[in-house]
């Protein structure tokens, strides 16, 4: 898992690889500390739950820029569900380059192309994205941080309503 998505302890628990926090701290640190063979990599902390404390962020394969850190945790957290069931998703330089998607997940019934929506984005930025989407026939998720944020997403995904689904962090 932790060679395709940035993620922190608390998800490794939440997936099911661990049955506690205390065992996967103590694995994670581990695998930490070694110099050979299955190492892991600390790519920094950010603040993502509402305890106030820092989460490290561990990742092997690609990583993410130091910035975009908070997003490709809350990205893995909406992947939770999916990374569980065995879906093959893909993440990070081998996404669609046209497309440009922050993760891309193939299901039996047909590609969906997940974007994460931080708020950052501006109104020319996001329906720049909503154009190149017009163009293909994958699905599209839309997730953001709160129901304010999703209900302004879908006003302006107007155009590809029958292809673009809307899921807000504040639900999960």
């Amino acid at each position: 898992v932790c060679e395709k998505h940035p993620l922190t302890i608390q998800q490794a628990v939440e997936i099911g690889i661990f049955g506690s926090y205390k065992v996967a701290w103590r694995r994670f640190n581990r695998l930490v500390r070694k110099k050979r063979g299955r190492v892991l990599k600390c790519l920094g902390s950010v603040g993502f739950r509402e305890s106030g404390r820092n989460s490290l962020v561990y990742c092997n394969g690609w990583h993410p820029a130091i910035d975009t850190l908070l997003h490709e945790v809350h990205v893995t957290q909406v992947l939770l569900p999916f990374i569980k069931s065995g879906v093959r998703i893909v993440r990070g330089p081998e996404v669609d380059r046209f497309l440009r998607p922050d993760a891309t997940l193939y299901l039996k019934r047909g590609t969906v192309h997940v974007e994460m929506d931080m708020g950052t984005m501006g109104r020319k930025d996001i329906s720049a994205k909503i154009s190149a989407y017009e163009k293909s026939e994958d699905f599209v998720l839309f997730a953001s941080l709160d129901d304010g944020r999703k209900a302004w997403l879908r006003d302006l995904s107007e155009r590809i309503k029958e292809t673009v689904f809307f899921v807000s962090l504040s639900n999960c």
